[in-house]
């Protein structure tokens, strides 16, 4: 995508945009009639491969449909050099949803929904809860089921509120209506139960870090190089959360079966290329997966680029200055991105590709979601070119919004960062305290 002109330019922007093609290998194609398998997959993201040029390629990204597991195949046939990898979003979401599959957590799930369907769709109650929250409760989402987990760490927010609700005088008012009598029984009954708020508690306290990792692997920032140690943290979560055994066990064979799909040697690579986890002792797993990485991106410089790595992990040269190395970490205030850190040599060829990489689909679901908007069944008789360039122009458009208004959006992803998803330990200790 091209970026916005200048601010001198502003007023010509439109009609070049207009004009402008999308960048080659994001442009949509008609489909219909053709059957979605993996061959027909593979012809199509061959053609996109090919039009970039197969040497600017490192991985390719899908999730785990049959289809595409048969053209990530015929893919690696083609192209040995290139990577494919499962999307992991798509991957971690499943794990959520298997995890509130658990009858121990669907029951407060279940429970959580009815009470915010009732709250939320009922005029008297919506109001009343206003008044006790500037807070208000969420629906869940019907595309991701991490929503959920949105949707209940919200309500804990507001439990007290909820509680004040339900014993207020406009409740019992509203509740005396004959359609209103036994949805508002059930709604008091489980807000009024203390068991419920454990368990909504609990749910929350465990999907914390595997939300938190979604979130990041779903936006547009490089995330290769943190979804290892991530994991690995996450699996350490799941055994100290204090769950029973059984349970305990159920959730960590959910979440490895998803992480040993997900898992490529690119996520290991990645990982030790970090520079701010250079000092972690590398499992021989995380070692192999490098080799691996290194002899298929680079074969004929193999060996120059692991001498070059010890010189990284030994913190020799360039390496061992503490000030500049720092600058790598997470909450640096001049923090850069690691692909832009790196510039040695032979290892930085593998470097600078592999953690500049993203490790989700997730931007092209919101190209997706762009084409919807623009391509709708109202409107369903526009050209593919024509809606490429609406597309275009949309997205565009956006960015330069964006660039004039960057106090707005910064108010925005402020918001987003701080939603009930980043809740850490000391509130829901907060929350129980204070009921």
């Amino acid at each position: 995508m091209e970026g916005p002109a200048p601010a001198h330019t502003s007023s010509a922007l439109k009609a070049p945009m207009l004009r402008s093609r999308p960048r080659k290998g994001s442009s949509s194609r008609r489909h219909t009639g053709f059957e979605k398998d993996g061959k027909f997959i593979f012809e199509q993201l061959a053609k996109v491969i090919e039009e970039i040029g197969a040497e600017h390629i490192v991985a390719v990204i899908m999730d785990g449909a049959s289809a595409n597991e048969s053209a990530n195949k015929l893919l690696e046939e083609r192209y040995p050099h290139i990577f494919t990898l499962h999307c992991t979003a798509h991957a971690l979401d499943l794990a959520l949803e298997k995890i509130g599959e658990l009858q121990f957590f669907q029951s407060c799930i279940d429970k959580a929904k009815k009470v915010v369907q009732i709250i939320t769709n009922s005029h008297g109650p919506h109001a009343i809860l206003k008044q006790k929250s500037a807070l208000r409760v969420l629906k869940p989402g019907d595309t991701r089921f991490y929503t959920a987990y949105i949707s209940c760490a919200r309500l804990l927010k507001c439990k007290s509120a909820a509680r004040q609700t339900v014993v207020s005088d406009g409740w019992d008012t509203w509740a005396k209506k004959p359609a209103n009598k036994d949805r508002s029984a059930v709604a008091k009954t489980i807000i009024l139960d203390e068991d419920f708020w454990l368990a909504v508690k609990l749910f929350c306290k465990l999907l914390k870090p595997m939300v938190r990792l979604m979130r990041l692997v779903d936006s547009n920032m490089p995330s290769m190089g943190k979804v290892y140690p991530m994991c690995a943290q996450i699996e350490e979560h799941i055994k100290a959360v204090g769950l029973d055994d059984n349970v305990q066990e159920s959730v960590s064979k959910i979440f490895r079966e998803r992480w040993d799909k997900m898992h490529s040697p690119l996520h290991a690579a990645a990982y030790m290329l970090e520079p701010q986890f250079r000092n972690a002792a590398f499992g021989r797993e995380v070692k192999t997966d490098f080799r691996k990485v290194a002899k298929k991106m680079m074969p004929d410089t193999y060996v120059t680029a692991h001498t070059q790595f010890y010189s990284y992990t030994n913190n020799e040269g360039v390496f061992g200055d503490p000030d500049l190395m720092s600058m790598t970490e997470d909450g640096h205030n001049n923090q850069i991105p690691t692909y832009q850190f790196w510039n040695q040599e032979v290892l930085a060829r593998i470097a600078q590709r592999v953690t500049a990489l993203v490790s989700s689909a997730g931007a092209c679901e919101r190209n997706w979601s762009t084409y919807d908007f623009i391509h709708s069944k109202k409107r369903n008789r526009l050209h593919p070119d024509r809606a490429n360039d609406l597309v275009f122009v949309f997205t565009n458009s956006r960015l330069i919004q964006k660039f004039k208004e960057p106090e707005r959006f910064a108010e925005w992803v402020q918001e987003i960062e701080s939603d009930d998803e980043n809740m850490d330990e000391e509130e829901f200790e907060e929350e129980e305290d204070d009921n």
